[in-house]
């Protein structure tokens, strides 16, 4: 097994401005308001409704191993939006963040390095 595979964060994880950590069910309503608005997801699927974000969070979120992970902004503690990072299919990830357009945070250069 590569180490990606069984990649679970136990403790948060920590940016200059952010923290990724696992979601908590508090989380809901703000992640609510990312995930319903138009411009945050024009380029994703249509805004989702309070009840499709509810099913969006237990079903991805709040499951183990999440397959998503709330980013928030440091300072405030403020839910600014969620990454990523699950197995896809065999050998293959998906990693991705949609973040609050109100944010101040601009996607960083990522590198992902294989153990092949």
């Amino acid at each position: 097994m590569n180490s990606v595979s069984s990649f679970e964060p136990t403790k948060m994880i920590e940016t200059r401005r952010c923290v990724i950590r696992k979601f908590e069910r508090s989380d809901l309503d703000a992640l609510f308001l990312v995930l319903n608005d138009p411009d945050v997801m024009e380029y994703i699927e249509e805004p989702f409704s309070y009840e499709k974000t509810q099913k969006f969070l237990e079903e991805n979120g709040l499951v183990d191993p999440a397959r998503v992970y709330a980013v928030e902004l440091k300072e405030s503690k403020e839910l600014i939006g969620h990454v990523i990072f699950h197995q896809y299919e065999n050998e293959s990830y998906e990693v991705g963040w949609i973040l609050s357009k109100d944010s101040g945070v601009r996607a960083s250069r990522m590198k992902l390095q294989s153990s092949n």
